[in-house]
């Protein structure tokens, strides 16, 4: 997956956003069209499933969202600012450390953003769990 495969698959969810179910749960009818719509952009990797599709966006993009709406609730401690993630400096380095053995979706996070997360916005609830 390359950045580009990621916005379109992103922006084909917000353009089908209304065939989402609840919980924003897209059925594999969507999926399938999302893999057709990625062809185009596809290099020399393989060809893009459904199933892929799907994985990819529960994993590796909705995922990291949950996390973020974690840290930006600020119940971590950690400040979060989209550019530069938490901002962990020498000074917090014992308490990252620490808070990352019990939130390891966290440590990718330590000085950096997520380039998806104002598209996943437009998608994605914005409540915390837990």
């Amino acid at each position: 997956w390359n950045l580009d495969e990621e916005k379109a698959m992103i922006n084909y969810l917000i353009e089908h956003k209304d065939e989402a179910g609840d919980g924003l749960n897209f059925k594999d009818t969507t999926w399938t069209k999302v893999a057709e719509c990625l062809q185009p952009l596809r290099t020399d990797r393989g060809v893009k499933m459904g199933k892929k599709c799907k994985e990819k966006q529960g994993q590796l993009l909705r995922k990291p969202y949950s996390t973020i709406m974690i840290l930006k609730a600020n119940v971590s401690g950690f400040l979060w600012t989209d550019k530069d993630g938490c901002k962990v400096d020498i000074k917090m380095e014992d308490s990252w450390n620490i808070y990352c053995k019990t939130h390891e979706a966290t440590k990718q996070f330590k000085n950096k953003g997520f380039a998806h997360y104002e598209s996943m916005t437009m998608i994605l609830p914005q409540t915390v769990k837990g």
